[in-house]
């Protein structure tokens, strides 16, 4: 009888077919203990016990969950004992030259089968308990590890460990001599495919136990019977069986990994498997085929069959590497980076490189990271293992290749020639040899070619190719993946190495990542820079390498812009503190820049001067020791040629430390020196430069060269306003002087010196002043703490001792005390004369002489033509204003009249930018302003809207700016067309959503102002702003309350725009419980909504969603709810259809022809009256309408207190007669015109006021003009309901 392994267990009840084994007998729990025993016992003789033991160990699986552990180990232990016993009397009994008898034959067969069934069936047993188990105690909180006192914890371990050693000893067996075919019978090899499929511990080992079968011992049948199996696997259990697959993978990848030759005759069984769905199959298939491309296929000389079957295999790589899956793209970019070892071999064929780069490239882009992370290894690959060239620049490439074609041009034409010569002597096969000679000389290039590793065109097309790849590659330095970031740092240095040009552009995008927020990305930064600029060669001299060095960041830094430059600075810092940058590289700078070295040019010295002032921010000393040498060459004669050189040297001198604010000492715990007397070289020569080349109109580079000077003489000058004035009165002098004509430029640039120093003097008393004043103060109180101590004890002990009864607490007051009142009222003095001071440097002195003339340039900027001089005095304008706070209140209402209506790009950006200072300076004279700072969000410079971005971004942070309705215009920059725009608009919502709950607060008002029809926000547009802001603003806590705030606002929407913006919004939101619960009690309010379809399509979203996640307690609900909202749904329509066939109903009657009747006269004058009241009440309601609107949106602006004092007369510097101040006066006056004559309409469709009326009436007053009209209005008999509640609720908000 023949003893087949089933399909399931239950086959062996029940025969297929005569002469097969069936289970006869079938024994219950009680019995089971004993009938193990008994077994158990009969096992230990000898391996046929299985015959007449089967259904006893059958009947354990059967009930294996009822057996007790000792039985359980018991059954266990018969079957290994009795497999043990079968496999030392195969290995005596199976020998080639002695074939077995058919019944001897057939009885080891049985015995093998069976004891291989119930093992690997009581393996599957004891796996699923373990499995059980895990899950238990995870549920009741306990791990893996903490097991009941009463199991022993390494049995199923040893179990597990035992049955593996038992399979492999089996699979070095010759089974092949039990079976009359040379191959083993397919049910007993379909164990191995079940050991795979159920028990993940047992793939590797069952893959190293058949290599090492198939490689030693000649058993490749097992193997390829098992692939056969995996291939034949029916695709949809792959695709649901998730564990069996992934095991699958497992398992072909481990072979592939161990011995790849084997796979080989079987991949006509895995390629099939690349169509099948689990990506884990394919990813796998693709593995295996690279390691056999790379490991096998590789070698020189291979046959003509393994070279297409290396083509088939590299094909299927390129085809997956746009697999729809991004793990399966992934895998193929990876294995073929195998393709740069090869092609360094020259193993691979050239025809595949443009292929597989072009598909490395566009994969660069790929919306996966781990795609793009392999993508760029692959690139890095081909390139360093490139067959062309160790160097490969474009133009050097370019030059070579068009010399060589010359060449052959000048070949073929001579050789030509000749021939041409002799065809005349020859017969009719010269003139054959002619005609094939073209078709011989194509032949023979490309042999040439074959053999030239200089090959020039396919080189050129390669470096191309890998140019091409730079801006995709340098957009990646800007990811938020880590990955992304370091792999192209990779390729850059690689690039740079092989010397493309381009590359330079992606290194110094890598500056800008020195200030990246991890530390990892920094010092990879720093890695990949030393190894580009700071790695020694050999056989060179310390100073030639050092040469070098300075060479390569003057190129570095020559070509950086002025955002790079600030990062260059911060690098060139970490790497003169690391010591990378050493004295010698310093003293070659300085060479450099004193153009001490032959062959220097004038831009190479600028940018040496740059260098060391960045070297200067981390050592000072660079620069205070070569003090003379920046006079001598930064402000020497040379100066005056090119503004350029000492506007730089002005740079490097501000890296100087001497005392300031008080302080004697620096960071570093050094002393700082001592400010330098005003009359210094130094400041001389300042002064004579900024005076002497005051009208030179050539160089542009004057003003800001002026500005840094300033800067430098209010740093290291003990008396910078002596210096200052000087400056300012000699360049005056030349701007009014009566043998010059007055011209706007060195107006401009006097205006914009005057401006600096107000600005810079103000800084130096408030800081350096004061501090010093502090610090005297401070020294004096100690000094004086001894004696005040002293006397105070005396004192005190003499009035206790004359008179203990009038002691009181406040006589008691100690010394230390009364100084520190004293030193607080001394600390206030000085502010206060300090501020004082700074108040009145444009209103006496000679900065005074200046308010006048910058007021009154910036009043009529319309009669000036010249860009500059009006830049340059309303940039005098704003630091004025950041000067004084009298002249702020007097003027602000010019400021921004200014940002408003100036047609200059330029005026209006830097009038924003000193809106956050004026800000944060005076937050109450600015508040009333903010609604124009939001304007500028609408303005037609991008420049512009990108600063004003910037400028909210820092106030809101800050919280000089409450968040309000206007957010709604920073949520509109999110879809504007300029990139800059839309990355700092969502740059604000991004780090305003970490700032508490501000965005969920304001969510609902911008939901309602971008839904609003009068807005004109497109339903498209809407839905990406508020996809974006709900993303990054989404917090669990914050969730139910959103969905109540956005359910209860569909009663009051009014178009089916607003339901549908609304459903949008809650079909974003993440639901819990809870908020799924809000959703579902405030129904009624969205009911009437869910008859607009696109409506009731979100609410579906919102529930298939919410069913992923919902608790079997909760799926009724769920169900009631979905129900109802179909059939409000359903209802909603019928409703709609009908209302429709009634609309239509009337329109048809009222088109009929029927008999008009003529009106009385009475009913005539009654129906005309009619409309007067309601039109009355609806004038009134609009007034009313337009007082609340007025007094929340634009504030009322008072009158100045030192106006009233003045009796209401204009200040000195307002102008007269006719010109163009009458649009510009400041809020104080009485009668002020609006900003601009446009009508502005904001959000919310209300009208706005005039900027700053004088006449406007109070909030309190607003309120009791109200109510008074709601009085009156009330009495009307026309006045509805929801009138009177709107009118409330108005006045509520109002309050």
């Amino acid at each position: 009888m023949e003893f087949v392994i089933p399909v399931t267990r239950d086959g062996l009840k029940c025969a297929d077919s005569a002469g097969h084994y069936v289970v006869e007998e079938f024994f219950n729990v009680k019995e089971l203990p004993y009938k193990i025993r008994d077994a158990f016992s009969s096992a230990k003789r000898s391996a046929d016990f299985i015959e007449a033991n089967f259904d006893v160990l059958y009947g354990g699986l059967e009930n294996f969950s009822h057996l007790s552990l000792e039985t359980k180990e018991d059954a266990w232990n018969c079957i290994s004992i009795g497999m043990q016993e079968l496999i030392s009397e195969l290995h005596q009994a199976l020998d080639p030259e002695e074939p077995l008898d058919g019944d001897v034959q057939l009885k080891y067969r049985n015995m093998l089968k069976m004891l291989i069934y119930l093992m690997v069936q009581y393996i599957y047993e004891y796996e699923a308990e373990d499995a059980r188990n895990i899950r238990n105690d995870i549920g009741k909180g306990r791990g893996r590890g903490k097991v009941k006192a009463s199991e022993e914890p390494d049995f199923w371990p040893r179990v597990k460990d035992r049955a593996l050693h038992l399979l492999y000893e089996v699979a070095c067996l010759p089974l092949h001599l039990l079976w009359n075919t040379p191959l083993v019978d397919e049910d007993f090899i379909r164990w191995e495919p079940t050991m795979l499929q159920y028990f993940e511990s047992s793939v590797i080992p069952l893959a190293q136990g058949l290599v090492h079968v198939s490689q030693d011992l000649e058993g490749k049948m097992i193997l390829g019977e098992l692939v056969r199996e995996i291939g034949r696997m029916d695709v949809g259990i792959l695709a649901r069986d998730t564990s069996t697959t992934k095991h699958y993978a497992q398992f072909i990848t481990e072979v592939a990994n161990i011995s790849p030759d084997l796979l080989i005759p079987s991949m006509t069984f895995l390629v099939p498997l690349l169509e099948c769905e689990p990506y884990t199959v394919r990813s796998a298939v693709l593995e295996v085929m690279g390691e056999i491309v790379g490991r096998v296929l590789c070698a020189e000389g291979l046959e003509k069959k393994e070279r297409k079957l290396r083509d088939e295999f590299l094909e299927y790589l390129l085809d997956h590497m746009c697999d729809v899956n991004a793990f399966v793209r992934a895998k193929a970019s990876f294995v073929m980076q195998v393709w740069g070892k090869l092609s360094a071999a020259g193993a691979i064929p050239l025809k595949y490189q443009p292929t597989v780069l072009n598909k490395a490239i566009r994969r660069v882009s790929d919306k996966a990271a781990t795609v793009r992370k392999n993508a760029i290894q692959l690139i890095m690959a081909l390139l360093q293992g490139n067959p062309y060239a160790a160097a490969l620049p474009i133009d050097d490439v370019q030059k070579q290749l068009a010399e060589e074609t010359k060449k052959l041009q000048a070949m073929e034409e001579e050789y030509v020639s000749k021939e041409k010569a002799r065809s005349d002597a020859l017969s009719d096969p010269a003139q054959l040899w002619l005609e094939m000679f073209p078709h011989v000389l194509e032949a023979a290039k490309e042999h040439l070619e074959e053999g030239n590793k200089e090959n020039f065109p396919d080189s050129l097309e390669f470096a191309l190719r890998i140019n091409q790849a730079i801006p995709a590659l340098c957009d990646l330095l800007s990811s938020e993946q880590t990955s992304d970031v370091f792999e192209t740092i990779d390729f850059f240095v690689v690039a740079m190495q092989f010397q493309f040009e381009q590359a330079i552009t992606g290194v110094r995008r890598m500056l800008n990542l020195v200030w990246s927020k991890e530390k990892s990305i920094q010092e990879a930064v720093l890695k990949a820079y030393r190894t580009l600029y700071f790695e020694e060669k050999e056989g060179k001299s310390a100073r030639s390498n050092a040469g070098k060095v300075v060479s390569h960041l003057i190129k570095l830094a020559s070509s950086a812009n002025l955002g790079e430059l600030v990062s260059l600075e911060n690098l060139i810092v970490e790497l003169v503190r690391a010591g990378d940058i050493n004295k010698q590289m310093l003293q070659i700078l300085w060479e450099r820049f004193t153009r001490a070295q032959p062959g220097i040019t004038e831009q190479e010295s600028r940018t040496a001067l740059q260098l060391l002032a960045m070297a200067g921010s981390a050592n000072p000393g660079i620069i205070a020791t070569n003090l003379q040498v920046l006079m001598d060459v930064g402000l020497g004669p040379g100066a005056k040629e090119n503004h350029l050189l000492p506007w730089l040297t002005c740079k490097a001198l501000l890296k100087l430390q001497v005392r300031y604010s008080g302080r004697t000492v620096s960071k570093d715990g050094e002393e700082l020196s001592p400010r330098m007397p005003p009359d210094h070289k130094l400041f001389q020569l300042l002064q004579d430069l900024l005076v002497d080349e005051f009208l030179n109109e050539k160089d542009v580079h004057y003003t800001p060269m002026a500005l840094e000077a300033i800067n430098v003489i209010y740093k290291l000058s003990d008396l910078p306003h002596q210096n200052s004035s000087v400056i300012l009165k000699g360049c005056q002098l030349k701007v009014f002087s009566k043998e010059e004509k007055l011209c706007s430029l060195p107006l401009a640039r006097l205006l914009s010196m005057v401006g600096h120093v107000a600005l810079k003097q103000k800084m130096f008393l408030m800081n350096d002043v004061f501090q010093e004043l502090k610090r005297r103060d401070a020294a004096r109180e100690e000094t004086g703490k001894d004696r005040t101590k002293r006397i105070t004890s005396r004192a005190s002990r003499a009035s206790r001792v004359s008179n203990p009864a009038n002691v009181s607490s406040a006589s008691m007051l100690d010394g230390d005390q009364e100084l520190g009142m004293l030193g607080a009222t001394a600390h206030d003095s000085n502010f206060e004369s300090v501020k004082e001071e700074c108040e009145g440097l444009l209103y006496s002195g000679y900065l005074g002489h200046f308010r006048g003339l910058v007021v009154e340039i910036c009043s009529k900027l319309s009669q000036y033509t010249d860009k500059r001089l009006k830049t340059a005095a309303c940039d005098a304008l704003g630091k004025f204003m950041l000067t004084s706070s009298r002249f702020c209140e007097d003027h602000i209402q010019l400021f921004f009249t200014i940002l408003e209506k100036s047609d200059i790009e330029e005026i209006r950006g830097n009038s924003v930018l000193y809106c956050r200072d004026l800000m944060i300076q005076y937050p109450n004279v600015l508040a009333p302003w903010t609604p124009y700072i939001y304007r500028r969000l609408h303005d037609t410079s991008n420049l512009v809207k990108k600063q004003t971005l910037r400028v909210l971004n820092e106030l809101v942070l800050s919280d000089m700016i409450k968040v309000r309705g206007q957010i709604s215009d920073v949520a509109l920059c999110i879809m504007d067309p300029d990139p800059g725009v839309s990355n700092a608009a969502r740059l604000f919502f991004v780090e305003l959503a970490g700032k508490g709950n501000s965005v969920y607060n304001v969510l609902p008002d911008i939901i309602s102002r971008l839904s609003d029809a009068e807005v004109g926000t497109s339903e498209e547009h809407f839905q990406n702003i508020l996809n974006f802001i709900i993303t990054v603003t989404q917090k669990e806590k914050q969730m139910d309350g959103l969905v109540e705030k956005l359910v209860n606002r569909f009663p009051a929407a009014t178009t089916e725009r607003q339901w549908r913006d609304m459903a949008y919004c809650l079909s974003l939101l993440n639901y819990g419980e809870k908020s799924l619960k809000k959703l579902q009690e405030n129904l009624p309010c969205y009911a009437k909504a869910l008859s607009e379809p696109k409506v009731y399509e979100h609410f579906v979203k919102i529930l298939t969603g919410c069913k992923k996640f919902i608790k079997p307690d909760m799926k009724r609900v769920m169900e009631e709810f979905e129900a109802q909202i179909k059939e409000f749904h359903e209802k909603g329509l019928d409703d709609v259809t009908a209302s429709k066939r009634a609309r239509d109903a009337v329109r048809r009657q009222s088109n009929r022809n029927t008999p008009k009747t003529p009106r009385s006269p009475t009913k005539q004058r009654t129906r005309r009256q009619l409309p007067s009241s309601s039109s009355e009440d609806e004038e009134e309601e609009s007034e009313e309408e337009d007082e609340v609107t007025k007094s929340d949106e634009v504030p009322v602006v008072r009158k100045n207190p030192r106006e009233r004092k003045r009796g209401g007369k204009k200040n000195e510097e307002e102008i007269q007669s006719g010109s163009d101040a009458e649009d510009f006066q400041p809020p104080s006056t009485k009668k002020t015109q609006p900003l601009s004559t446009k009508k502005t309409r904001p959000l919310t469709a209300k009208k706005t006021r005039p900027l700053a009326t004088q006449n406007t009436q109070t909030p309190g007053r607003t309120l009791r003009s109200s109510n008074s009209s709601t009085s009156t209005s009330s009495t009307s008999s026309s006045i509805s309901s929801s009138t009177v509640k709107k009118r409330i609720l108005r006045r509520g908000q109002e309050k």
